[in-house]
């Protein structure tokens, strides 16, 4: 996975294949980015494929 920061918007990648883009909410520069990962809970399914089959196409 790969997130791109660019202006406006986050855009995330897997590989070559963007699977999701999201507004930011603040524009001023960004100098330091912290990102922690989902504590993942074994009984519970993963969203991923379910926002890979229900996201709208991108334009």
């Amino acid at each position: 996975m790969t997130v791109v920061i660019e202006d406006t918007y986050f855009r995330i990648l897997n590989g070559e294949e963007e699977i999701a883009t999201r507004p930011r909410k603040h524009t001023v520069p960004i100098t330091k980015l912290k990102i922690y990962a989902r504590r993942s809970n074994p009984n519970k399914p993963s969203n991923m494929s379910w926002n890979l089959r229900h996201r709208p196409p991108l334009a």
